[in-house]
């Protein structure tokens, strides 16, 4: 059966234009159906019985990877059949690709605007962390393969060789030039396979000349110097070939958020789609999985701050009734108009679309007793200058903080107090320089092992006191980057601290404070051995202060 078959025998899809890409495995054509147009990926079965077996499991696999993506930056997968010797995939259309936006900057010999380089970087590693997050390894990454979508958001698509980790890993490549080491050897691999083909993405992107065959394993490849030298970097840590060595995604991330902070567009005659890219809109959500019991069903759960969302959207139940509080005028704001109240059983995935930028998202998520998982990687925190109390007493046990921007926050006080079932913080793209208030901030996180506190600036901080209070299950706490200026308060600061072992940045700690500080920083700290050295210092100091009258 050929393509110019009756719309009825494609599902209702009539053909506009045939070929317009391809794909791993396939033809991509454009069609229209019920007053929307689509792409349509067509696949034929191999003619030897064999061969098909094996091609039909491959292309259920695709099918299968495909429909569990509900992203931003992820090609929607829209539907799927087979008709004959055929198998269609209906998905989102998108009319352009990275591969040929580059290619028509490098016709002009234009360089890419380095703020459109961070958009794009984010776009496609916010898309990534997705395929991670589900276990799957893409193994094809490339230009070709990041699609441009008519609202200009990059989105990833093309999972015709795609893996779960879990899965039997097979060697079969994607494009060379992209491709990993490790699978270009025969070798184990996983998920950091993908991280190599970014680093190669990045060269490109900041490369005025069109790809040329390079050796696979160039590693010192150049990008123009008109760059941001922390490009470069990024790229460095991306291609390193040992893939334990290559840096963590979340930090990936990290890096281009401060980047595109840092930088402002360098083209005055930018061409119009790289303009449509710098203009277009934001989101600006949070997605939540949330579980509630048959014991939960008839009770008033506190569960989110109503005030300025827009729209609640039930991504698994019609329906279902849910209703908002908000905290600062005790009801419910007039988009959802009744109290506070919870009256549903079973997991649920709930996207809030948020109307404006928040400036305060103290108590945001206070209290949230059933959340599972909080997805804040398209929540704007900009603006945001209080984040006081924004996950106390809630039972989540990991935040992906990666995205989260913190350059304007005053008070982070007690904004993990009381979460119990935390075991590991990763604060390292946390930009505190304006803090000044951090006291309480990880209070009661007792199961909590792991505090990630390198980015951490502390010179506008006034108030630290009971900060890692009754952590108990902490063994060890970097505070090298703090600085720790007379006048900080620092009472009870480690109190209860049993496992505590060991503080990096322990001198830094003590030098301004005071006698009295000192007695009630450490009450409790069981484990925690000071050399003599250290305690000879402090007791002269001690003997100082109290002979001076201080």
């Amino acid at each position: 059966m050929g393509l110019s078959c009756c719309c009825d025998e494609l599902s209702g899809y009539k053909i506009i234009k045939k070929n317009i890409g391809e794909c791993s495995n396939g033809k991509i054509h454009k069609v229209f159906k019920d007053k929307k147009y689509y792409a349509m990926k067509v696949m034929k079965y191999e003619a030897e019985e064999e061969k098909e077996e094996m091609q039909i499991k491959r292309i259920e696999n695709e099918i299968n990877i495909f429909k569990c993506f509900d992203h931003h930056n992820i090609v929607e997968y829209i539907d799927s059949f087979n008709i004959n010797d055929k198998i269609y995939i209906i998905m989102e259309l998108c009319e352009s690709d990275l591969n040929k936006f580059m290619n028509n900057k490098r016709k002009k010999n234009e360089l890419i605007d380095e703020k459109v380089i961070c958009i794009i970087l984010k776009d496609i590693s916010y898309g990534l962390k997705e395929v991670h997050s589900k276990n799957i390894i893409h193994r094809d990454l490339k230009p070709a393969n990041i699609l441009i979508s008519t609202d200009k958001k990059f989105k990833i698509a093309d999972f015709g060789i795609s893996k779960y980790n879990d899965q039997p890993l097979t060697n079969d490549l994607g494009t060379n030039r992209y491709a990993a080491p490790e699978l270009l050897d025969n070798k184990p691999y996983d998920e950091k396979a993908d991280l190599w083909s970014l680093g190669c993405i990045i060269q490109d992107l900041c490369s005025s000349e069109f790809p040329s065959i390079i050796s696979l394993y160039n590693v010192e490849s150049k990008i123009n110097q008109k760059y941001n030298e922390k490009l470069q970097e990024l790229i460095n840590e991306l291609k390193v070939l040992e893939p334990e060595k290559r840096i963590d995604l979340n930090k990936v991330v990290t890096k281009i958020n401060n980047l595109e902070l840092n930088c402002k567009s360098q083209n005055e005659n930018l061409d119009q789609l790289s303009q449509e890219i710098l203009i277009r809109k934001k989101e600006n959500e949070i997605k939540l999985d949330i579980e509630i019991g048959k014991d939960d069903i008839n009770k008033d759960i506190y569960f989110f701050d109503g005030e300025n969302h827009e729209n609640l959207k039930e991504l698994n139940e019609k329906n279902t009734e849910l209703y908002i509080y908000n905290r600062k005028e005790n009801k419910i704001s007039e988009t959802f108009q009744k109290k506070y109240i919870f009256r549903m059983k079973g997991n649920y995935k709930i996207l809030l679309k948020l109307k404006e930028e928040l400036s305060d998202s103290s108590y945001m998520f206070y209290k949230c007793l059933k959340l599972k998982n909080i997805d804040l990687t398209f929540f704007d925190t900009t603006n945001i200058i209080n984040m006081s109390n924004m996950f106390a007493y809630s039972n989540i046990k990991s935040i992906d903080l990666s995205s989260i921007k913190t350059y304007k926050v005053k008070n982070m006080k007690y904004m993990f107090a009381f979460c119990e079932n935390l075991e590991q913080l990763d604060l390292s793209s946390f930009d505190t320089s304006n803090v000044e208030d951090m006291s309480f901030m990880f209070k009661s996180c007792n199961n909590i092992k792991d505090i990630n506190l390198s980015s951490f600036k502390t010179q506008k901080v006034t108030n630290m006191s009971n900060m890692f209070e009754d952590c108990q299950s902490i063994k060890e706490i970097n505070l090298s980057t703090f600085i720790l200026s007379k006048g900080i308060k620092k009472d009870y600061m480690f109190t209860n601290c049993k496992s505590l072992k060991k503080i990096q940045g322990y001198d830094s700690l003590i030098r301004n404070a005071t006698y009295e500080q000192t007695q009630t920083m450490f009450q409790g700290c069981e484990e925690l051995v000071l050399d003599n050295e250290r305690k000879n210092i402090e007791s002269n100091r001690y003997k100082k202060e109290i002979l001076n009258g201080k």
